[in-house]
């Protein structure tokens, strides 16, 4: 599976949309009086789900990148590096700019109407500052920066802690109606997705700090311990708040 950026030539401007949106005419005929791709709803949920693609894709590109920093040798690791710092970048400029165009849901009270953009819900959810902490801990890994290492592990706990709290929040705190748990449903997918990238960053990180093959005898430097200590702290608290996660949704089963 080749998942690089491939210089990041994506034609955006030459997508479109491929719903059958034929189907939604059936629901009520003699109100509709002209073709559903033309309605002004469906077109903004259209430019929704572009900006949906764009963010996703940005989470792509950053662990393709991760992926060449472990596979790359020190001569070359720097340009993965730039690639990676240069992905988050776009990637929070990208979100900033989703937020401020303050996207509005498509109306969900008429049945001849799709669903919302899923773009709603990723922006709801904790995305960006969950997962680009963990890219940035990865990074100082791999410019062996312990002092910016020892700040991203204190980030990280906290990040995690929080997504932890958004899932008790936005499943247990919220009511039994049928919109609500539709919603929840969205945003409890996204976060195991969030808790999925970034166990796999934490696989990433363990590559990294690893001693190289046939040094194994050699004693261990500071540097390395220190890897390691810091590792097992982001590890840790990723079980811990990933365990909390599924108790929380066992809760939430149990009372529906």
């Amino acid at each position: 599976l080749d998942i690089s950026p491939r210089d990041k030539k994506i034609e955006w401007e030459s997508l479109r949309d491929n719903h059958d949106l034929s189907v939604y005419i059936c629901w009520d005929p003699e109100r509709i009086n002209s073709p559903p791709e033309e309605w002004k709803e469906v077109r903004e949920l259209f430019e929704q789900d572009v900006r949906f693609l764009k963010l996703r894709t940005s989470v792509l590109w950053g662990i393709s990148s991760a992926i060449d920093i472990i596979k790359s040798l020190d001569g070359t690791r720097q340009k993965h590096l730039d690639s990676l710092k240069s992905t988050l970048g776009e990637w929070r400029r990208l979100h900033d700019q989703t937020v401020s165009d303050n996207f509005v849901p498509i109306n969900q009270n008429i049945v001849t109407l799709p669903l919302p953009s899923r773009l709603h819900g990723a922006i709801e959810a904790p995305y960006l500052s969950t997962i680009s902490t963990f890219f940035e801990f990865l990074i100082s890994l791999s410019i062996e920066d312990f002092e910016r290492s020892s700040t991203c592990t204190k980030d990280i706990e906290e990040e995690l802690g929080r997504l932890a709290k958004f899932v008790k929040d936005n499943t247990l705190g919220k009511s039994n109606d049928f919109q609500d748990k539709r919603k929840s449903m969205e945003l409890v997918v996204n976060c195991v997705e969030i808790v999925s990238v970034c166990s796999l960053i934490c696989l990433l990180c363990n590559e990294l700090v690893k001693p190289p093959q046939g040094k194994k005898g050699r004693r261990r430097s500071s540097d390395s311990v220190k890897s390691k200590e810091l590792l097992g702290k982001v590890a840790s608290k990723l079980r811990t708040e990933t365990s909390a996660i599924c108790d929380n949704l066992q809760n939430w089963i149990d009372l529906n």
